[in-house]
């Protein structure tokens, strides 16, 4: 009876133990350590996603490009057909004062000469 009531003290004794002291994790790492297995990437999936993701961005980039040229191209022909208007006014000011202010100002009373200034602005229409 003695060697059967130590055996029988002894078993449970030592599951106490395993329960009462630290707590056993071994169970718990081996189940996180196979799903960290199949979680982990090798080192070729690692290449491939981070190829993968630097073409997405070179073609985001080349797009934001395209884009940005566009806006470019657009400014810059909106600038051009404004200088285009503004150098036609400045030749326009300059035929006008030549042409009718400096001309067309009749020596007794001062005044603009109205014929001159409606056969000036006919002849810029007619071209």
């Amino acid at each position: 009876k003695d060697t059967q009531a130590k055996s029988v003290q002894t078993v449970p004794s030592l599951q106490l133990e395993g329960r009462t002291g630290a707590p056993r994790r071994k169970g718990k790492q081996r189940i996180g350590s196979v799903t960290e297995r199949l979680l982990r990437l090798s080192v070729e999936q690692k290449c491939d996603i981070a190829t993968r993701e630097l073409d997405e961005l070179r073609e985001d980039m080349t797009k934001q490009k395209e884009e940005r040229e566009k806006v470019l191209d657009h400014h810059k022909a909106m600038l051009t057909e404004s200088e285009h208007r503004f150098n036609e006014v400045n030749k326009l000011l300059y035929e006008f004062e030549r042409d009718i202010l400096r001309g067309a100002v009749s020596t007794r009373t001062g005044k603009l000469l109205g014929e001159r200034v409606v056969k000036f602005f006919e002849d810029y229409i007619r071209s």
